[in-house]
């Protein structure tokens, strides 16, 4: 058609041949005007973002799209409110093949009980311009712009991905993170700042052989939430010290113990009412590893209680599913095929996390044909 375009990759016997993506060739039509294209499909984003929006707000708990193919921009999010079911009823999502920048085509971002069901989403890697990317590198090792599908992020509590197929996606096809560095997340960073070569506290005690009391320590905007966590904040962590335990101490605005507790290394803690300072104590032979423990105390939002389930993945380039932060997670029922070519190099990558990834469920996985590794996992509790 005149106003549309052609892809041509590489096939054999019917099926796509592994990495035929990096020799497909993009066919416009006389009359295709891609800069019109990327309008209507932001246009198409941003008015299922105000749909969802308006019918969440009226109290609709569910939204049935017709069937058909939505082409939607890489550069715009279709925002899933709370409280609201988005059944696609065999509808096709359709990423649009103009190189975005960073984002989530689809996403529930600090939201409750959003979902996503019974339809296809269909990335652009076919008609992807890796040679425009918008960062370098767009073949070798990262991605060229990390446009993922769908992203579950924040505080988002019992959200669920459900019966979609997910396929021929540039970047993971879903994603999920915290909220730290994001507006509406909090981060502290009380002992030691991350990424800095200065530690703030360096008057630590002796509290026993081989261990070491810090002084009692503000706890600022975190005596607003329920939760903290003590550990490494980012990059790669695991434990810091001789034990993954520490002691915990709560003190109130008068500095008198409220409570005092065993915890563990970024796992949650319960902040009492009333506290106002707290001190650990961590099991380190000297005084300086104390001082350059690389810990900090603070508090990161991050999706929990989330199912994805009875969906499946194929030729997804960088991953089909790609979990960073994430906590009491069931992941059911997936199949991955051809996944995992580039940058990740696995179908399933279940580590970007690091140790922010806990208590996670696995069950009925099933990977064939994946070019390299079926399922990465790197430092999760409880998986």
């Amino acid at each position: 058609h005149p106003d549309g375009y052609v892809v041509f990759v590489p096939a054999r016997n019917g099926e796509f041949l592994f990495r035929g993506y990096r020799y497909s060739r993009f066919i416009a039509g006389a009359r295709y005007d891609a800069v019109k294209e990327e309008a209507t499909a932001a246009a198409n984003s941003e008015g299922l973002s105000r749909l969802f929006a308006e019918k969440a707000a009226k109290g609709f708990r569910v939204v049935r799209l017709p069937k058909g193919v939505y082409r939607l921009s890489a550069a715009k999010s279709v925002r899933i409110p709370s409280n609201l079911t988005v059944d696609l009823n065999g509808a096709t999502l359709k990423v649009n093949g103009a190189a975005g920048k960073k984002s989530g085509v689809i996403v529930m971002d600090g939201v409750n009980d959003a979902v996503l069901c019974n339809g296809t989403v269909e990335g652009n890697l076919f008609e992807y311009d890796f040679d425009k990317s918008p960062l370098p590198n767009g073949w070798q090792g990262k991605n060229p712009e990390h446009n993922f599908c769908v992203r579950i992020l924040g505080a988002a509590q019992r959200c669920r991905i459900e019966g979609v197929k997910f396929r021929y996606t540039v970047a993971s096809a879903v994603n999920c993170d915290h909220s730290g560095w994001a507006k509406g997340g909090l981060l502290w960073h009380l002992l030691y700042p991350h990424m800095t070569s200065a530690p703030l506290v360096k008057d630590w005690t002796p509290d026993g052989e081989g261990r070491f009391k810090s002084p009692d320590l503000e706890l600022k905007g975190l005596a607003d939430f329920r939760w903290m966590t003590v550990a490494r904040c980012l990059g790669y962590q695991g434990v810091v010290t001789k034990s993954w335990c520490l002691g915990i101490e709560f003190l109130d605005a008068e500095k008198k113990l409220l409570r005092a507790e065993t915890a563990f290394q970024y796992h949650r803690i319960l902040v009492p009412q009333g506290a106002k300072y707290f001190r650990i104590s961590i099991e380190t032979p000297t005084v300086e590893e104390a001082i350059h423990s690389d810990l900090s105390a603070y508090w990161m939002r991050q999706p929990e209680n989330c199912i994805v389930r009875n969906c499946s993945f194929s030729w997804c380039r960088t991953c089909g599913l790609g979990e960073h932060a994430m906590y009491n997670w069931l992941m059911e029922g997936l199949s991955f095929d051809h996944c995992g070519d580039e940058s990740c190099q696995c179908a399933y990558d279940a580590e970007d996390g690091w140790d922010l990834m806990q208590n996670a469920t696995f069950r009925n996985i099933r990977c064939r044909d994946n070019p390299n590794g079926d399922f990465t996992i790197c430092c999760g509790h409880d998986f």
